[in-house]
């Protein structure tokens, strides 16, 4: 073996500790890289294979009853793969504690199911009077056990529970995954059982995938036509052809920001190969000039240091690599129990492989580069003259000169000040190692906080503290007559609802539209309005739109005629203001009540019913006893009753999708730190290797261990200090961009930027700890030096 080639093994092993933490460092951008880029191509192929295997619907027509008559004729429609029927039930489970929850029953088809497949995870499929239930909600019971259910009517009756399934359809329409309720599925043949009628209400398509647009269109029309032909009035057809996974912008969410997280940590990584690098050469320059001196080239002298560099990045692939995929393949089954899909086996990814390898040669090479040709350029006599510690002296800077001039400080903490600052060059890439994970840290909860904030604006649009939902419009002064029999409730709004197809010029429907009614002026709403206004009293036929329809059609404008389908009727609304709500998938639209129920037919009627309850009972935060008491009102009274639900749980609901995007980003920034704290660390064992002369000194003149241990510890501290304060900086334009792309990602919309002082404290505590930590070690060592070893080091 040649001898620079054992010179470099010499190195690796007398400056272990040291490169121990680079290729840590480089593992952990590594790391980063390989789960971001490996789980979200996992996580994006296991969603979209996994969604196509459940044969989701391509159109969705909700209409009246029907039977198999009705989905044999669509079967055999040209251009149509498959068609059957399905229902729902909106229903409560009764709780081992003896509460009601409410409960969604979907009824699987008489025939085999073909279209949105449920998949069995545990048990069995239900027969007659049996039930299984959806895993996205936990329940009080096992297979095996009796569950009590409870129709809108008020009938209870007991089901058999068989076994539990994942439905990947739910949270495909306008409603969230996160806030649905119990999702529970029966046999057809169940119906009589629970007072049921044998019928469908909704039938479910799915197309050849062939089709062109055009043809499919007029499939759609083909299909909206046999319907009505049949006597049926269609009510909604939903578009569902090129249909994603519903939580699919959770993960492109998540994904874009752990992506930017894990590029810094990647930087982050280079910058500490830059300062190892930096410190090893400085300390090796006598050894770079004899190398000169006996005949060594500056090629060579290169190409022996980049070689040096080129293990890091190996050791670290080889350990990153595998790690990652495991990780990756874990992320994976993590987010498939709460984003609603089946995850995939473990496997390497070649993009994420790619990517990795590329990063593992070039970035240590590209930080190391600049430093070995520093030194490779040194002259002889230069090279042999230096010491290694001449560079950067502490004096030379106008800061060293006021730092010099301090003096109403202890003489431990002012030397560790004015060391904090010797190597300026060192300091400024730790610094911005440090500050960045920080500032990414701190943008994590800022985001939390501006997601809710956005969460909060539309969780205004229901002010009231228990939503009362119906099965069926009731008179409006009767319901209010009954529920303000209750002494805590102080004010009763009804809301009425009708779905209408919006219409072209020509007559043609475009688009499916939720438009509720509401009384002008309503307590119950705050609406962010983005132009116009909102309803007012005197209104008629006005209408507010949501951002959708700003989207799609951007010539609407306020003041403009607008044409709707309700109930076989051209309605023609003014448009009077737009309103922001959940992004542009979902067409929503007000109107007055009292208009809207006349021209849908329900004068005086209303299905839905927002409650405000009194403030002394708000204040013992008593709504679910409540709503608990208005369900058993209304149902005693015979009045078919959906659910009773606080605003406080809907929105609790809202947020768990946010928990767990949360979580991944505080992971991906704790590994940002992590690499920060490396950084540290490694900058720390630096100093104290360059001041191992004053060290001996110090000891020399009576200096304790314990004094040398402090001296490098508040240096440290003083480093996670200065890092905190710039990291504060860097937090605000962090977070405005990581909130724009969370807000953008899940709701369409730039949402609104927003501070908590959280995230700033919670840094500050763990800097300290992180520095106090990345000291420990340098800080031992340089107390366990000896004055003979400090005094002959070279």
């Amino acid at each position: 073996m040649r001898p620079r080639w054992r010179k470099v093994i010499a190195d690796w092993w007398s400056n272990l500790s040291r490169f121990i933490l680079v290729t840590l460092s480089l593992m952990g951008g590594l790391f980063s890289i390989g789960i971001i880029a490996g789980g979200y191509v996992t996580t994006l192929e296991d969603m979209e294979s996994g969604f196509k295997a459940i044969s989701p619907s391509d159109v969705r027509i909700r209409t009246e009853a029907f039977d198999q008559s009705l989905i044999d004729y669509v079967q055999s429609l040209e251009g149509v793969v498959a068609a059957e029927g399905e229902k729902m039930l909106f229903a409560q489970l009764q709780t081992a504690d003896g509460e009601w929850q409410d409960i969604i029953i979907r009824v699987l088809p008489e025939e085999e199911q073909q279209i949105n497949l449920v998949e069995l995870l545990e048990g069995r499929l239900p027969q007659e009077q049996e039930i299984i239930f959806d895993i996205h909600r936990t329940i009080d019971y096992g297979i095996g056990d009796q569950v009590t259910i409870q129709t809108a009517a008020g009938q209870k009756r007991q089901l058999q529970y068989t076994g539990t399934v994942r439905d990947q359809t739910i949270g495909t329409l306008s409603g969230s995954y996160f806030v649905a309720p119990v999702y529970g599925y029966i046999a057809y043949d169940t119906l009589p059982w629970l007072h049921q009628e044998k019928h469908y209400e909704v039938l479910l398509v799915t197309v050849d995938p062939q089709l062109s647009a055009e043809d499919y269109k007029a499939l759609k029309d083909d299909l909206t036509g046999l319907v009505e032909q049949s006597g049926r009035y269609v009510f909604t057809i939903t578009d569902l052809r090129n249909n994603d996974h519903p939580n699919s912008g959770y993960v492109r969410a998540v994904s874009n920001l752990l992506a930017l997280l894990g590029l810094l940590s990647v930087l982050l990584s280079g910058f500490l190969v830059y300062n190892a690098m930096a410190a090893l050469l400085a300390q090796q320059m006598q050894h770079i000039g004899i190398l000169k001196a006996i005949g060594a080239r500056q090629g060579s002298i290169i190409k022996m240091y980049m070689v040096f560099i080129f293990v890091f990045g190996l050791l670290a692939l080889i350990v990153a690599v595998p790690l990652s995929a495991w990780s990756a393949q874990a992320l994976g089954q993590f987010l498939g129990l709460r984003l609603n899909f089946r995850a995939g086996d473990l496997r390497l990814v070649p993009f994420a492989l790619v990517i990795q390898t590329v990063i593992a040669i070039i970035l240590p090479q590209a930080a190391g580069i600049i430093p070995i040709l520093k030194a490779s350029k040194v002259s002889v006599q230069e090279a042999i003259n230096s010491t290694g510690i001449q560079i950067d002296e502490f004096g030379k800077s106008r800061l060293d000169r006021r730092l010099e001039k301090i003096k109403n400080i202890g003489r431990p903490l002012l030397i560790s000040l004015r060391n904090t600052f010797r190597r300026k060059s060192r300091l400024v890439l730790t610094l911005i190692t440090l500050s960045l994970a920080g500032a990414v840290f701190i943008a994590t909860f800022n985001v939390r906080a501006s997601v809710e904030k956005y969460i909060d604006k539309v969780t205004a649009y229901i002010l009231a503290d228990v939503n009362l939902d119906f099965d069926r419009n009731y008179r409006i002064n009767e319901i209010e007559a009954i529920a303000k029999t209750i002494p805590q409730v102080v004010l009763v709004e009804p809301r009425s609802a009708a779905t209408a197809q919006l219409l072209n010029d020509q007559g043609e429907a475009l688009e499916t539209v939720e438009i509720w009614g509401t009384p002008p002026d309503s307590s119950t709403i705050k609406p962010i309005l983005l132009d116009g206004r909102w309803i007012v009293a005197g209104d008629r036929n006005a209408i507010v739109l949501n951002e959708a329809f700003i989207s799609n059609y951007p010539d609407l404008q306020v003041g403009d005629i607008i044409n709707f389908n309700i109930k076989h009727r051209e309605i023609s609304f003014v448009i009077v203001g737009f309103f922001q709500f959940i992004g542009n998938d979902f067409f929503l639209a007000y109107a007055p009540i009292d208009y809207l129920n006349e021209v849908s037919g329900n004068r005086h009627k209303a299905a839905n019913y927002q409650v405000v309850a009194d403030v002394s009972l708000v204040e013992q935060d008593r709504e679910e006893a409540l709503a608990r008491t208005l369900d058993e009102t209304f149902r005693s009274a015979g009045f078919s009753i959906r659910s009773a639900s606080t605003s406080k749980s809907i929105r609790g609901n809202a947020t768990l999708g946010l928990d767990t995007m949360t979580f991944f980003l505080l992971i991906m920034s704790g590994l940002t730190a992590l690499v920060g704290s490396i950084s540290l660390t490694g900058t720390m064992g630096m100093n104290v290797m360059e001041r191992t002369r004053e060290i001996g000194v110090m000891r020399a003149i009576g200096a304790t261990d314990r004094q040398v241990m402090k001296l490098v510890l508040i240096e440290g501290v003083i480093i996670g200090l200065i890092s905190w304060f710039i990291g504060v900086l860097l937090a605000f334009p962090i977070s405005y961009l990581m909130s724009y792309i969370i807000n953008m990602s899940i709701f369409g919309v730039t949402g609104e930027f927003s501070i908590t002082i959280n995230g700033f404290i919670i840094w500050l505590g763990i800097v300290l700890v992180l520095s106090v930590i990345a000291g420990l070690i340098p800080a031992n060592n340089a107390a366990r030096l000896t004055i003979r070893e400090v005094l002959s080091y070279e």
